[in-house]
């Protein structure tokens, strides 16, 4: 335990995860499909494939680089009013009887707490992919880590697209990702038909490969 937190350690470097030869991290979007009778922390532990302990050490480094701001979780409640416009708020539990744990995010600086569920369609993207990242960078103090990113990405815009490439570009572990169609125009020149990454600073460490459809699976 570390300030009422389970921390696992192996001398004095905490982790995550037991050490291994290798952890392939997959930031899909597939993997974002709530399922039901999930709270956030369900949804985020699966999402992530780690437990608890793990994801709310993850959740006190806040949402990073991406999306700075903190993190905490809380049980959710219904909130109704009586005849009187009197608030009564009721705690919301599982079907199994356990708390149903809601994510809440407060950007840095800001004033409001936000549920997960209420945040902007690309503050979640980033928000998701953030997690992934921390965890990336915490596995990697103990094994190969490979991270592997694909249409969570979609709808980021090219700021923040930008700031991705170079979130990733200095970290220890390697990375991939599936370049969105409507980044192309910002990220590619393509010169009778030859296609390579443009001349500009965020894109120095990085190597494009043109996968045909028979390499990755596709239909």
């Amino acid at each position: 335990m570390s300030n009422g937190s389970l921390v696992r350690r192996e001398g004095k470097t905490p982790y995550l995860l037991p050490p291994g030869d290798l952890e392939v991290i997959l930031c899909s979007e597939r993997e974002t499909r709530r399922r039901a009778h999930e709270d956030d922390v369900d949804f985020l532990m699966r999402y992530l494939n780690i437990d608890k302990a793990a994801l709310f050490y993850l959740a006190e480094m806040g949402g990073g680089e991406l999306l700075p701001g903190d993190i905490k979780f809380e049980q959710a409640v219904d909130r109704k009013y009586d005849e009187f416009d009197e608030e009564i708020l009721t705690d919301i539990c599982k079907p199994d009887g356990e708390p149903y744990m809601n994510l809440l995010f407060r950007s840095r600086g800001g004033q409001y707490w936000v549920s997960l569920a209420r945040l902007a369609t690309s503050e979640y993207g980033l928000l998701l992919v953030s997690f992934a990242v921390t965890k990336a960078r915490e596995t990697c103090k103990q094994k190969l880590t490979l991270f592997l990113v694909d249409g969570l990405i979609y709808n980021f815009d090219s700021y923040n697209f930008e700031k991705l490439l170079g979130v990733l570009s200095k970290s220890d572990f390697q990375s991939a990702l599936v370049l969105p169609p409507y980044q192309e125009s910002n990220i590619l020149d393509k010169d009778e038909g030859v296609v390579a990454l443009k001349e500009l600073d965020y894109l120095v460490q990085w190597q494009l490969r043109v996968l045909e459809r028979s390499e990755w699976g596709g239909c």
